[in-house]
């Protein structure tokens, strides 16, 4: 059976494992003049990131297709092997 902890023992533990942050802490990187900010994205950086997620989707997709086919055909094969003795038997 699991040991009970106190309320103490439960705070003691959620306390001890929440991250604190501190932004005055973070080194940014320095950019060269000329530059867009680090903040800022390029339009063609959007584009191939959408690109890259739609082969992703489209790999997954496939992948479940894939699986599925195989589940009905081997279902339909266990199906046939279970007719056949079936009416073998009678």
């Amino acid at each position: 059976m699991a040991k009970r902890r106190t309320r103490k023992q439960k705070l003691k533990a959620k306390l001890s494992t929440q991250i604190r942050w501190n932004p005055e802490s973070i080194e940014r990187p320095k950019t060269k003049e000329g530059t867009k900010p680090a903040g800022e994205v390029n339009k063609s950086n959007k584009k191939s990131n959408s690109n890259s997620n739609s082969k992703q989707e489209n790999y997954t997709n496939n992948q479940i297709k894939r699986d599925i086919i195989k589940s009905i055909l081997l279902a339909l094969l266990i199906i046939g092997i279970v007719v056949v003795i079936y009416f073998t038997r009678n």
